[in-house]
Order: C-alpha cells, then structure tokens, then sequence
C-alpha cells in the first residue's frame, strides 16, 4: 500500500502519463495536477525538448508556481553532430535490416535534441492510432537496440513512447533528472513518487525504479488519473 503522506515531490513522464503521445494536455489531468501542486511541487520529467513543454504543457495551467519541468531528462549536455549522424545512420540501416524500416513515414524519423537522439519508426507527426499499433510488445525497439548498443559505448539506447528509442550519452537519463530534482529541492529519494510507462528494463523509466525511487507504473493518462484519485481521497 502506497503510504502518500511522506511524498514530497510527484514527478512524471509525459507522453503516455500525463498526455497522450505528443498531444496536449487535458483538462482533467491540468485539473488534478492543480489539486496537488496546491500541497507539493510537482516535476515533470521527458526526453521532449523545451519547446515541447512550452506548447503541449505549461499553456493549459492558470498557476504553474509549483510546476517544474525537466526536458531532455533534466541534461545540458550536448550531443557532437558527428555522433548524431553516425547515429542516425546506423538506427536507420538496422531498421532495414530488420525490415523494421516504413515506407511511408509522417515526418523526421531520427530527430537531433541537441541533448538526446530520438527514433520515431514512423515519424515524427504519426498519427496516434498508427503508433499504438506498431510496437505494442516493443520486441521490435528491442532488437533494434540489440544490435547498435554495441557500436556505441558510450550511448544509452532506450525504449520511449509508442515507437521510439531514445538516444543518450551514458547515465543521462531519467535518473539523471531525479538526481538533479533531488540537488534541486533538497530531498531524498524516499521523499519522491514517480509515475512512467516504461518501467521495464530496456524502458526509459526503468533507470529512476533502479535507483530505488518508488515507482508507479502506468498505461495511459486515464490509468494516471485513477492513482490521483486515489491520492485525493487519501489526502482529504
């Protein structure tokens, strides 16, 4: 049984938590967001960029006073273009070697964060309903990721969303975030809950439950908002 009242920051993933893939946010997650942020501080913690934020999140809330947002998982590190491209080249040539590569995509398959590398096996402006049904095991990310972590030592290849690996230098990654929450707001790990998606190993999530922070795995924002629920109930 989750024990919420020794909670002193919520953090969450967003796409597939608190928003549908790359889709703004509605009203009923802005309205139970609100409800905690007027007792704790929340974060909020992606691989998205900042621009993201500014457009999928942060317009919908009337007080974001006690919002705080971690984009590219909290990092300022830069990518060298170098690396992006060698990168981007060999995910794509795996992909087709897989015959994981779509013939009709919806915009940039391999996107440069400047931070982080992401791989969308359909584009970047896939419609929803053709990303849920790509990978929904994700045994094909994962036999992508077999084959290139090899190459690149010093990069993280991680399962995110419906159809992406997520590309990152080595230990920049979510639990590089909630370490820098953690420096941050002057808490400890037991003090933070944090809801993701992708808590299984190879998931982008899956680095903030191996350091030991309480993790609740959810499937949609519909399943989110019945944790919150529960928390509001508990709480009153």
């Amino acid at each position: 049984m989750m024990t919420w009242n020794v909670i002193n920051m919520y953090v969450f993933d967003v796409d597939g938590v608190i928003t549908k893939s790359k889709q703004p946010i509605n009203e009923k997650m802005v309205v139970a967001l609100s409800e905690i942020m007027e007792r704790e501080p929340i974060a909020l913690i992606s691989g998205a960029s900042e621009k993201r934020f500014k457009t999928q999140i942060l317009p919908y809330f009337k007080n974001i006073q006690n919002l705080h947002c971690y984009p590219t998982n909290g990092s300022d590190r830069i990518i060298p273009l170098k690396d992006f491209n060698l990168i981007k080249e060999d995910l794509i040539k795996m992909s087709s070697e897989l015959c994981y590569l779509e013939s009709s995509v919806f915009g940039e398959i391999v996107e440069y964060r400047i931070n982080q590398i992401t791989f969308s096996a359909l584009g970047q402006e896939a419609p929803l309903n053709l990303k849920e049904e790509w990978d929904k095991s994700k045994v094909k990310r994962k036999q992508i990721i077999d084959k290139i972590t090899p190459l690149y030592p010093k990069y993280d290849f991680l399962i995110g969303g419906k159809t992406s690996i997520d590309v990152v230098p080595k230990g920049i990654n979510k639990a590089y975030g909630i370490k820098r929450i953690m420096r941050d707001f002057n808490i400890k790990k037991e003090e933070i809950i944090y809801f993701g998606d992708d808590l299984e190993p190879n998931g982008n999530d899956y680095p903030v439950m191996e350091m030991g922070v309480k993790c609740i795995s959810v499937s949609s924002p519909e399943d989110t908002l019945s944790y919150l629920s529960l928390y509001q109930k508990v709480i009153r």
